[in-house]
């Protein structure tokens, strides 16, 4: 038996034809238990993300799917209403002296704020410059690690922490 020439023809020429869309390969909605972001039931929706369906807190119960998103920044999960609590656009100054505009990112620690998209909108991976509010000029400015004493204090704060 001789190979039928078409069928190998429209093979090669279709490249979209050689993997298959079963649905064995489709992600499949899901439901889990975690304990962070906010404790309690969140659901995968295929295409669309992680979303809070039920907290354990009954404070702290979504109305609707509260949306979840990674932090490349923090590299954990956060929900979506927090992450955009923790970003600001703010006038600088670069190293050239001029004004630019530039969207800083709230650390956990509440007082460092790092730079961590370009111009564009783009996620730089780190290490980043990190930046700080200034309550004498009432404006963002490069942050001196060490010599910054909000920073000092919170960071012998959490070495204490994780020691107990």
């Amino acid at each position: 038996m001789s190979p039928n020439l078409f069928l190998c023809a429209c093979t090669v020429l279709k490249p979209h034809r050689w993997f298959s869309n079963s649905p064995s390969h489709k992600a499949s909605p899901c439901k889990e238990y975690w304990s962070s972001p906010v404790p309690g039931l969140y659901e995968y929706i295929p295409g669309r993300g992680w979303y809070l369906v039920a907290a354990e807190d009954p404070a702290f119960s979504p109305v609707k799917k509260e949306p979840v998103d990674y932090c490349r920044a923090l590299q954990r999960y956060v929900l979506r209403a927090e992450l955009e609590e923790r970003i600001r656009w703010c006038r600088v100054r670069d190293t050239d002296g001029r004004h630019v505009e530039k969207r800083l990112f709230r650390m956990d620690d509440g007082i460092t704020w790092i730079c961590c998209w370009q111009d564009d909108g783009r996620f730089v991976e780190g290490p980043w410059e990190r930046w700080c509010w200034d309550k004498e000029t009432e404006k963002f400015r490069k942050m001196n690690i060490g010599g910054d004493l909000d920073w000092e204090k919170n960071r012998i704060d959490r070495e204490k922490e994780e020691d107990i």
